[in-house]
């Protein structure tokens, strides 16, 4: 049995596999033990993606694909529905738990997935891992580490680190017109953010950017009217689409 658990960036409430015909699971396996692939996985894993995200830990993210049988291993768990652990992660809230998840983590945003454990398991001690994508154990070993050390001498409350997670949670929290409020704000400033920057000199642009910078009431106007045919495209190409 259990007696206490750390849980370190936890992948617990995505079940199942991806719904793959059969005819296309063993390609879907090669893929996924691609180079190509295993190099974006490696961009999003860490938040030093210079330091870290190197063709050596490419390599070693590999290591496991060269298995004989690796191949074969896959397309069963895949053809047969991957597993499902998410019932039973409710049955950690009696047992002395720690949760330490890397703030930066674009594999398990934290955003999406951490408020799941924090409702599951509300005993929990959560703790962020600074600086830190989603392998704290390889980007911040020391600081993991010690959150272990001090779990193991004194449980979870006496684990450092930053435990405010009220923002995550108020996101996850939010209403279906809430959400919709903060899309439209976030498209909106989307929006206003400028895609060429006219007092950066020199590059292919230039002469775009000197036209705005003689010009900036005709450049706007230009932008402006830009804008509403390319949503007017886009809204003509979705009826068609849908319609």
């Amino acid at each position: 049995a259990v007696a206490s658990a750390i849980l370190v960036d936890p992948q617990g409430f995505i079940d199942g596999a991806p719904p793959v015909p059969e005819p296309f699971a063993r390609g879907g396996i090669r893929v996924l033990g691609s180079w190509p692939l295993r190099s974006l996985a490696n961009q999003l894993a860490y938040a030093d993606t210079d330091a870290f995200a190197t063709d050596d830990a490419i390599r070693v993210g590999l290591l496991h694909c060269a298995r004989p049988s690796w191949e074969d291993d896959s397309v069963s768990w895949l053809l047969g529905g991957g597993y499902s652990v998410s019932s039973l992660v409710p049955r950690l809230a009696p047992k002395p738990t720690a949760i330490l998840w890397g703030r930066q983590d674009e594999i398990l945003p934290p955003a999406e997935f951490a408020p799941k454990f924090v409702a599951a398991l509300p005993g929990a001690a959560f703790r962020w891992v600074e600086e830190c994508g989603h392998s704290p154990h390889l980007e911040q070993p020391d600081a993991l580490a010690a959150a272990v050390r001090a779990f193991l001498d004194s449980g979870p409350d006496a684990v450092a680190g930053d435990d405010d997670v009220s923002e995550i949670v108020r996101l996850a929290n939010r209403g279906a017109l809430e959400k919709l409020a903060d899309g439209v704000k976030e498209l909106d400033a989307f929006l206003d953010t400028p895609i060429l920057d006219p007092n950066e000199r020199g590059g292919p642009l230039e002469p775009l950017k000197a036209f705005v910078r003689s010009e900036p009431e005709t450049a706007q106007v230009a932008a402006s009217v830009l804008a509403l045919t390319f949503f007017f495209v886009l809204a003509r190409g979705l009826v068609a689409v849908l319609g």
